[in-house]
Parts: structure tokens; C-alpha cells; sequence
């Protein structure tokens, strides 16, 4: 995704008057909740819809760029919010969170994302919860290469005479 000129300056500038806020979408056994990295609530139509996103106190350390492997994350909340303690409990799925980063002047247009990630576990401290994440695995996605052939496939291949 394109990231804007206005963003590109903003995040490479030693201060800047518009900072960038990060979005996140959490879905917990499909009931969903938002949250944005700031002090305020902002309201937003990053996901497809506005939405109200709650001030949240969260770190999110993203993936190391590796060759092998289904990249991983991590998300960190602050445990002053007991309810997220209590909804990751009570979660019988894993848990998807879409995320996005937005300039504060802008709400509505994405800087970047969506980004999907999915829980694979979390952890609950005296400090805040810590919950596990993988991109999401298209990877792992086994493409039947076999099953695409010249006679099954024709428009798939050039010069093909049969």
C-alpha cells in the first residue's frame, strides 16, 4: 500500500503536530471490539464501516522480516484494562485482530493496512497481557500444482494446441 507524502513526512520528522495512531480491530469469538492507541476515542471507517475506537494502552512488536517460517507478533495491553483480561479468558476461538495506522488528522484513510494477524496464545502478568500472534498464514497454503494441467487448464498456457 502507498503510503501518503504527508505520512511519509510526518514519521520521518524529528516532531511532528499530526501524529500517527494505530487501530485495532479485535474479534473474539465474532463479537468485536476497537481500540485505538491514543487518549482519546477517535471515530473511524478504516474497517468498511465507522466505528468508535476506545482509547487503549497497547505495544504491538511486529514480525522480523525471515525467510522461513509464518511470521510472528506480539501484542501487548496494559492490564488497567480488566476487560480484556476477561474477554481473552472467556475466548473459545482464536482470537483476529485486523490493524491499521492512521495520521490523526486523517481518521478515515488508512496509512497503512488492514493487517491480519491471529492468536496463537497469550500470557496474563501483575503488568498487562501479553497475546501471541501470527500473520496470517497464506504460507501455509498448499496450492494444488498437479491439478493444473494443459488438458484441465487450457486457457492457462500459451500455444497450447489440445
Amino acid at each position: 500500500m502507498p503510503y501518503s507524502d504527508s505520512f511519509l513526512k510526518n514519521i520521518y520528522s524529528r516532531s511532528s503536530g499530526d501524529p500517527s495512531i494505530v487501530l485495532i480491530e479485535v474479534n473474539i469469538d465474532g463479537t468485536f471490539y476497537y481500540y485505538a492507541n491514543n487518549t482519546q476515542s477517535i471515530d473511524s471507517n478504516v474497517s468498511g464501516s465507522t466505528q468508535t475506537y476506545q482509547p487503549g494502552r497497547f505495544d504491538l512488536s511486529l514480525p522480523e522480516e525471515t525467510a522461513e517460517g509464518t511470521p510472528r507478533a506480539t501484542i501487548d495491553f496494559d492490564a488497567a484494562d480488566i476487560a480484556i483480561v476477561r474477554r481473552l479468558r472467556l475466548a473459545d476461538d482464536r482470537i483476529i485482530i485486523n490493524l491499521w495506522v492512521i495520521a490523526a488528522s486523517a481518521p478515515n484513510t488508512a496509512e497503512f493496512g488492514p493487517a491480519q494477524f491471529e492468536s496463537t496464545s497469550f500470557s496474563i502478568s501483575g503488568s498487562g497481557v501479553s497475546v501471541d500472534l501470527e500473520v496470517e498464514p497464506i504460507l501455509d497454503v498448499q496450492l494444488p500444482g498437479e491439478r493444473f494441467t494443459p488438458q484441465t487448464f487450457p486457457a492457462l498456457w500459451e500455444d497450447n494446441d489440445s
